[in-house]
């Protein structure tokens, strides 16, 4: 991308950066207006978004094209993961939500590990806009797949628009009603979930800081994208992208049998207070984890 747009890595890295962050701001837009319409209009609307933003993408010819699209396609393609996790969780009973997200993640994650070197197939035999391309014809497939058969799976009644009607409120013909995405951030005054949104930021940075410097750090030096000192002397696209992988590779394992086993953990706390369940028992399980990641930062990497 940066030889095509006369760039540099650095700037084209921005476009992660800023996809990212537009993400971020897509989910709570997406998740609060799924509140009050539902899922199914979400994604009725955001899909075609993300099929003419990839278009916008494939088409760039320079830098700040490239970066208003992404921006564009991150918001579109943003319902993915906040609104799926919902819509798993309209699905299934209490004792069944994590695996059944777990099984949701597993398959969500599958892109992770097959992205990387699919598109460095595509940068290295024919253009990087080609992936962009194929994403854009996939989003025009999923919505034609969603208007036909993804049926709306709010409970009856739970829906913002139905407590609205109830209340004999008259709602706008010509434009969708103001939601102000920012009032979902008030639920971070809960410790708990606060805490949980710490975690997975700084899980979430310590991926995008290994992932990101990668092509620097193992690319030849003499290559466009990088001129730094590299080590390992490796210029094909398609094994850099497959250094990606194992990340992707790794949740895709994971991510069934931690919802698996919390399941199980739910069930097994709740028995012990005579059926009442507390959402915070599918949080023993990081306590785990987070144990294996304290002792291997104090005894595989000394100071």
């Amino acid at each position: 991308i940066a030889r095509d747009l006369n760039s540099t890595g650095p700037i084209i890295g921005l476009a992660i950066s800023l996809s990212v962050l537009a993400s971020s701001f897509g989910a709570l837009w997406v998740s609060s207006y799924s509140t009050f319409y539902g899922r199914r209009p979400v994604y009725l609307c955001s899909l075609p978004l993300f099929f003419i933003s990839s278009l916008g993408v494939a088409v760039s010819t320079n830098v700040p094209q490239l970066l208003t699209w992404r921006i564009l396609q991150a918001i579109g393609v943003s319902p993915g993961l906040a609104i799926g996790v919902a819509v798993v969780g309209d699905m299934y009973r209490l004792e069944e939500r994590g695996q059944a997200m777990g099984i949701f993640q597993s398959a969500s994650l599958i892109s992770c590990a097959l992205a990387p070197p699919l598109g460095g197939i595509s940068a290295h035999y024919f253009s990087w806009r080609i992936s962009q391309l194929i994403l854009s014809a996939v989003a025009l497939c999923m919505f034609l797949v969603m208007l036909a058969l993804f049926p709306e799976t709010s409970h009856p009644g739970a829906r913002g628009l139905d407590k609205y009607k109830a209340e004999g409120k008259i709602l706008p013909t010509w434009r969708p009603i103001y939601i102000n995405p920012l009032q979902a951030l008030r639920l971070l005054r809960s410790p708990i979930l606060i805490i949980i949104s710490i975690a997975c930021c700084a899980m979430l940075l310590t991926d995008y800081i290994m992932l990101i410097p990668l092509p620097y750090t193992i690319a030849c030096p003499s290559s466009y994208f990088s001129r730094q000192a590299a080590r390992y002397n490796i210029t094909n696209e398609i094994l850099i992208g497959a250094c990606y992988s194992p990340l992707g590779l790794g949740n895709i394992v994971a991510a069934p049998v931690v919802g698996r086993t919390v399941d199980r953990i739910v069930v097994k706390y709740r028995a012990k207070r005579g059926g009442i369940w507390s959402p915070e028992d599918r949080l023993r399980l990081s306590l785990w984890g987070g144990q294996q990641f304290l002792f291997r930062c104090l005894f595989y990497y000394p100071v």
